[in-house]
This record gives structure tokens, C-alpha cells and sequence, in this order.
């Protein structure tokens, strides 16, 4: 089976774990061995939660187990990425108190990150090339092809298949963005968004190409209440191309440029197209920044 995820998250590994517990008693069996090294007499599962969150923080995955009368309670904390929140394993200690039954943690996460600062105040880990291991011996050969939809999940989540060139949108976008007409745009080279940061850029001012919406524009975070003055200004102003946009809490000034799918091909011309666009309604800015920050201020 050959399946390409743009991105395997955490939430996709919390998810197959949650439902591989709770619809193969035989995973069960193994994860419980595995973590309490003895094995079960009569596991049934009695309750089984995702993303718990409460004052002392939050679990990935909860499970509340009954072992022929043993009440067990499991807290999964899933790190397929490698940052750490600060005592974060304590506060998981702080929550285990709170249970009355037998309660144990367990930080599922990549052998790559196999150091003791990194799994420190985790009494329980478990590499997730186990849990790949475990779907290898006992769900390759099935009939059910689910088993190896969740191997190549599993397999991308430890080593992600690189995207083919043409949907490498950001990076492409970037190196276009490094042309020199463009540079004083200052796109980083990272990001999830396609967000602008030239310098003298106002603070609580977003910069960004909406792409799918089609629009190129200056977002003026928290100042929808002075949606009415901008409209003012604008039209004192009159520019050509230029509008106001409301967002719930704020407001923007924009300049429409053709819609982009990052899903698809990267088309050049597109985004040639919005980045001389966000250049004139920069130089623009620029030009009636006084007016146009009065305006919102």
C-alpha cells in the first residue's frame, strides 16, 4: 500500500492508539503487558477518553481498565515531536494522585529522542517502534487492509516521506519571495501561513496573502470597532484597488489578487501576481501610515 501523509500530527497517532485499545483486545493485551510487565487475566476497558484537560493540565489519552476486578488507569502522554513542556512529566505525577485506583503514566514517543532529559519523570516509556513493530507481526498479512493503512501511518510519523517537489508550496513561494523586487516583503523561510514582516511592519498590524480568499492585506488586529473610521480614511484617501474587510475582532485593509490552492501545483505566476500586489499596498502604507494609524489608534 502506498500511502503519502502531508503531515502525520500527534493528534493522528493519539487517535489509532485510542481506537486500536479500545477494538483489539489483542493490542490491549500487549500494550498492558507491556507496560505493567505482567500479563493480564480479564482486561476490559470501562472507560476510554482523548485529550483530558484539567487544572493540572492535560492528557493525551486516558483509559480506565478493569483487570478481573483490578481497577487500572492508564495516562498516555503521545510525543511524536520533540518539544517538552516544562514539568510537564511533574505535573503528570500530580495528576496520578488524584485517582483512586492504580494509576500509571506512560510517554509513548520516537526512539529518537531517547535521552534522559527527555523522557525524565516518565516511569514508563514506550518507543513507538514498538507499537509498529506490534502492527507489522499481527496485522501486515490480514485480510483487512486497515493493518497496513496504519503501518504506513505509523511508518511516516518516524520517518516522514518528503513531500514531490511540485507540492512544496511554501518553499516555493519563499525562493520566489527572495527575488530582489521582493526581499523588503521579508518572508520568512518558515511558517504555516504566508505572512509578511517588512521592517517598520506596526505592531499588532498582520501582513498576509489570504490565499484561498484572494486577497493581500493589512490586518489590523483588535480594532473592529474603528472599522468605520478606516472605511473614512480610506475614502479621504481614495486609492485605487483598495477596500475594507471586518473580521470579528478586527479589521483590514485589502487588495484582491487571483486565488491560490497550496493543495495544487505551484503556479508562479499567482503568487508574481500577489507579491507585487502586497509591494504597492505596502508602499502605500507607507506613504499614509500617519493617516491610516490615526485612523485605528
Amino acid at each position: 500500500m502506498n500511502v503519502i501523509f502531508r503531515r502525520v500530527r500527534e493528534r493522528d497517532i493519539d487517535l489509532l492508539l485510542l481506537e486500536q485499545m479500545c477494538c483489539s483486545p489483542k493490542f490491549l493485551s500487549w500494550f498492558y503487558e507491556r507496560v505493567t510487565h505482567k500479563p493480564p487475566n480479564q482486561l476490559t476497558i470501562c472507560e476510554a477518553k482523548h485529550s483530558v484537560s484539567a487544572s493540572l493540565g492535560q492528557t493525551d489519552i486516558e483509559v480506565k481498565l478493569d483487570d478481573a476486578g483490578h481497577k487500572f488507569v492508564f495516562l498516555i502522554e503521545n510525543k511524536i515531536g520533540r518539544t517538552k513542556e516544562p514539568q510537564q512529566s511533574a505535573r503528570y505525577a500530580q495528576r496520578r494522585k488524584l485517582y483512586e485506583h492504580d494509576c500509571l503514566v506512560v510517554l509513548v514517543t520516537p526512539k529518537r529522542f531517547a535521552t534522559e532529559s527527555f523522557v525524565e519523570g516518565y516511569p514508563c516509556v514506550l518507543w513507538l517502534e514498538e507499537v509498529l513493530d506490534w502492527f507489522r507481526k499481527n496485522e501486515a498479512g490480514g485480510p483487512n487492509p486497515n493493518g497496513l493503512f496504519k503501518i504506513e501511518l505509523l511508518s511516516q510519523a518516524l520517518n516522514p516521506v518528503p513531500l514531490p517537489a511540485h507540492l512544496n508550496f511554501r518553499t516555493q513561494y519563499f525562493e520566489l519571495a527572495q527575488l530582489p523586487p521582493y526581499r523588503l516583503l521579508n518572508l520568512p523561510m518558515r511558517g504555516g501561513s504566508i505572512a509578511f514582516k517588512p521592517d517598520g511592519l506596526p505592531p499588532r498590524v498582520r501582513f498576509v496573502h489570504r490565499m484561498r480568499q484572494g486577497r493581500v492585506e493589512l490586518i489590523f488586529r483588535g480594532k473592529r470597532n474603528e472599522l468605520n473610521r478606516l472605511q473614512a480614511a480610506l475614502d479621504s484617501l481614495k486609492p485605487e484597488g483598495f477596500k475594507v474587510w471586518p473580521y470579528p475582532t478586527a479589521a483590514s485593509i485589502f487588495t484582491e489578487v487571483p486565488k491560490v490552492h497550496r493543495d495544487m501545483e505551484f503556479e508562479p505566476q499567482k503568487a508574481t501576481e500577489a507579491l507585487d500586489a502586497a509591494l504597492g499596498l505596502w508602499e502605500w502604507f507607507r506613504k499614509n501610515e500617519a493617516a491610516i494609524m490615526a485612523s485605528v489608534s
